[in-house]
């Protein structure tokens, strides 16, 4: 197949069902449908919301324009599908429900694999009344250099603006418990500055049989926020990260894991080992041999 002109029109996917896609482009100020190009059918090219892709226009009234080309992915996610996610903000709550780090954990470790950064928002702060809890958490999260924000219902514009120029342009995910105030913190974001896509998406099938797909939702400040349903109930070993990922995973390990006496070290209480609770926040080092035991386990079947 020749070289696409690089001089041609590029969009995002938006999403994408039956073969057709919903493609967008701050850039240029242009929404369309669009079918792939015949030769990618046949190469069985998947396009996913996320993928960038050149275009054309097609000669079917209905679905106006071709997809000639996807660009490279800079990262990739199989479950939720979605390509080019730049950051991924876990959202947990200061009070109820009780912080799931488990989960915290496995989307963090998800995220470092396919080069995804990462924030924690702790939301609630404001209906705190003992922060020791809390306070924990952040010091162990810190220690894992993972960025942290503080957010609540009383969240002031100065704080929301901070979180704004955060993901400004950006493609991003937030992902987290249900209870966590995160419908709540999205519409204080993002009120009425969620662009329309109306009746184009209703053409490839937006409705209840599609819920569990993953879409992305155009922003006025030239990013998009990526709805990934099942994001939070990921399987680590489901979407393929090995023992080996989990270890890289956590920066504690790959702080020291130089130090340990073997180099196929498993990092779980084997001799000579550098990681222990002693070298890693406990509940740290607990949620990591679980995880580890849980992925292991799989990869035996």
């Amino acid at each position: 197949m020749p070289a696409v002109d690089p001089g041609k029109p590029r969009a995002v996917l938006l999403r994408g069902v039956g073969g057709h896609y919903l493609l967008h482009s701050h850039q240029d100020n242009f929404q369309g449908l669009a079918m792939l190009r015949g030769i990618l059918r046949l190469e069985n090219v998947r396009p996913l919301p996320g993928d960038k892709a050149f275009y054309d226009p097609s000669d079917d009234p209905d679905i106006p324009y071709v997809i000639e080309e996807l660009l490279p992915r800079k990262s990739f996610l199989a479950r939720p599908g979605v390509a080019n996610l730049d950051m991924v903000l876990i959202t947990i709550s200061a009070t109820h429900p009780r912080p799931d780090l488990r989960m915290v954990d496995r989307l963090i470790v998800m995220s470092h694999t396919h080069n995804i950064e990462v924030v924690l928002l702790i939301n609630k702060m404001d209906e705190l009344d003992e922060p020791a809890e809390i306070d924990h958490i952040k010091e162990e999260y810190a220690e894992a250099g993972i960025r942290i924000l503080e957010t609540g219902f009383n969240i002031s514009e100065v704080e929301l603006d901070q979180l704004k120029d955060l993901i400004r342009g950006k493609m991003v995910s937030f992902a987290g418990q249900s209870g966590t105030g995160k419908s709540t913190l999205l519409n204080r974001l993002f009120a009425a500055k969620l662009m329309e896509i109306g009746d184009l998406s209703d053409k490839i099938g937006r409705g209840k049989h599609t819920t569990r797909h993953t879409e992305l939702f155009p922003v006025e400040d030239g990013g998009y926020l990526a709805d990934t349903p099942g994001f939070s109930q990921v399987n680590l070993a489901e979407a393929g990260i090995t023992v080996e990922d989990l270890a890289n995973g956590y920066a504690e390990i790959r702080k020291v894991k130089h130090l340990c006496r073997f180099a196929s070290c498993r990092h779980a209480g084997d001799l000579g080992c550098a990681v222990s609770e002693e070298t890693m926040p406990p509940g740290r080092y607990e949620r990591y041999l679980e995880l580890r035991a849980e992925i292991a386990s799989a990869q035996e079947y």
